[in-house]
């Protein structure tokens, strides 16, 4: 079962990125769906665009990725909705 948070993103303004809370070493089974925003209108993900997935866990350790340990995509784009799927480096 996939567990999915879902978050808004506005890349007009600034401000503090959500956090997002999820269960240690439950490996492939979070995903996060964005809805991205700019100004308060939808805004789509280019075609042809390039997605990566940054984040600082609790100890501080940080990190990016966009691809998963299998090799996979690690997002997918539909309009203004990108899915994101938690890697085993975040929940570890």
């Amino acid at each position: 079962m996939i567990v999915t948070s879902k978050l808004t993103l506005d890349l007009a303004r600034r401000g503090v990125t959500p956090r997002v809370d999820a269960v240690q070493d439950d490996k492939y089974s979070r995903d996060l769906e964005i809805t991205l925003l700019s100004g308060g209108e939808a805004w789509a993900v280019p075609e042809g665009a390039a997605v990566a997935v940054s984040y600082v866990k609790p100890d501080g350790t940080v990190g990016k990725y966009d691809t998963l340990p299998d090799g996979t995509t690690a997002w997918s784009a539909a309009g203004n909705v990108l899915t994101v799927a938690l890697a085993p480096q975040v929940l570890t």
